[in-house]
């Protein structure tokens, strides 16, 4: 799997290229802005890898131990689920966001960073044991 900081580029890149697309497709700037956000901000604090000592779980601080149950599970146990992975790391920002519908632009940003995430690690890992893209996704 790759290291922390490749999912941070990546995760950036691709909210830049959506964000532009939407921009492009003459939504109002405050929607890429906040797809943006989801995928590239949030996706700092909310990561599948909250499940490992890692840059996400460390910027959580003291308040790190919110994420001990999944460090328990194990890594790519529960946060590396395509279903349960994103259910779960949407949970609270969704919650909070749920005031505004509009505001749910974020949680859509930071569903695709968590599923850009567990498709990267998929890939990688499948290419370095030499097994064939499409067989790599149980």
């Amino acid at each position: 799997m790759p290291p922390g900081i490749i999912h941070e580029i990546i995760n950036f890149f691709i909210a830049f290229l959506i964000a532009a697309f939407l921009f492009e497709q003459n939504y109002l700037w405050p929607i890429p802005a906040k797809v943006f956000f989801g995928l590239a901000i949030l996706s700092l604090l909310f990561s599948p890898d909250l499940d490992v000592k890692s840059r996400p779980l460390n910027r959580w601080g003291i308040f790190k131990v919110i994420w001990l149950p999944f460090v328990v599970a194990g890594h790519r146990r529960i946060l590396h689920n395509l279903v349960l992975g994103p259910l779960i790391l949407c949970l609270v920002p969704g919650i909070i966001m749920w005031v505004k519908f509009e505001d749910l632009w974020v949680v859509t940003g930071l569903a695709l960073s968590v599923v850009i995430h567990i498709l990267t690690d998929r890939i990688v890992t499948g290419v370095k044991r030499g097994i064939p893209f499409c067989t790599n996704f149980h």
